[in-house]
């Protein structure tokens, strides 16, 4: 291997070290604010055969990475889903989950078996009203409370996701006391101020403070970080010891040699991020720029093919020099 495709899998490591596989492009729900993963195609009943699945696993566990997030679409939406999580088994790496939890029944055999180290759950709204507006019709408040029962019954690590934005900021009390009743962490995501949430007509008066505050009135302070990114990241110890995190997107992105003359700097809400890998076999570096993505036949390819490929795509992402600037928005 050469030394820069070394150095720059140290600085993935290092800075990232995760690998977002989207394993399926279907998703029952229909978020307003979803950045869908950059696929063009979102939506549509496109599946990663398990086989394939379990080879990127094998490449990138070879690379050193750190973390590997199975997402899509809705990951539990995947006719094979089991099969998929199979793979999982018994890997030296953090594996997470990344669902809206509303099939998490489908999965209970692997969650009990510990294929799964965490589960991040997607829970944007509570009540039925503000969800299916939201969210899709196939929202329910009833299937959500019985799946967040079922995670806490199986003894999974989860931490409730809630991207909160000026039209669902109200929901907030609700999934905070849910998070309390069932013992989770929760990482609430300020997407209010971005350029999406400015978007949206008569919703530029509301701000996170509240929500800080509220949280602070409950639990114990466990002060402020910046992640890898740069992101400010206000923390909290809750009642029931889960880690309660408030993560402003705005202030903080990770660039590289890839970037340099980028146009769309200024639109961009994650910088370097993640890899990015869909169901069709591409590798997608950045979120916004489709010229970067990289289409493979992952189906035929072998461990070190796979590796390969893999290598070289991390290799363009780590491109010197790194740094964490301020940053705005994907959502616009």
């Amino acid at each position: 291997m050469m030394d820069t495709t070394v150095a720059a899998l140290g600085r993935f490591n290092e800075m990232s070290g995760r690998l977002r596989v989207s394993v399926t492009h279907a998703c029952q729900l229909r978020c307003k604010f979803c950045h869908q993963e950059g696929i063009s195609d979102h939506w549509q009943p496109i599946h990663m055969d398990p086989v394939v699945f379990g080879r990127v696993v094998d490449a990138f566990c070879a690379l050193g990475g750190k973390e590997i997030d199975v997402t899509g679409g809705d990951p539990l939406v995947h006719p094979r889903i089991i099969e998929v999580l199979e793979h999982l088994a018994d890997r030296n790496i953090h594996r997470a989950l990344c669902t809206n939890g509303l099939l998490l029944h489908r999965v209970r055999k692997p969650l009990e078996q510990g294929y799964i180290d965490e589960i991040k759950l997607s829970v944007h709204a509570s009540s039925d009203s503000v969800g299916k507006e939201l969210l899709g019709a196939a929202w329910s408040e009833k299937q959500m409370d019985a799946m967040l029962g079922l995670a806490r019954d199986v003894g999974v690590a989860v931490t409730i996701n809630f991207s909160v934005t000026s039209e669902n900021v109200q929901e907030f009390e609700m999934v905070l006391q849910k998070s309390l009743a069932m013992r989770t962490n929760l990482l609430v995501i300020d997407l209010i101020g971005t350029r999406w949430d400015l978007q949206q007509r008569g919703l530029r008066e509301t701000s996170t403070n509240a929500i800080v505050s509220r949280i602070a009135a409950l639990a114990e302070p466990a002060g402020v970080v910046h992640d890898r990114t740069g992101c400010r990241m206000t923390r909290f110890t809750s009642p029931t010891g889960n880690l309660w995190m408030v993560k402003d997107v705005r202030n903080g992105l990770l660039f590289t040699g890839m970037c340099n003359g980028c146009q769309l700097k200024q639109r961009c809400g994650e910088g370097v991020f993640v890899l990015r890998i869909d169901s069709r076999g591409t590798f997608r570096p950045c979120l916004i720029r489709p010229d970067l993505e990289v289409r493979h036949n992952i189906g035929s390819y072998g461990p070190e093919t796979m590796r390969d490929a893999m290598a070289q795509s991390l290799t363009g992402m780590m491109a010197e020099p790194c740094r964490v600037e301020a940053g705005v928005s994907l959502y616009g």
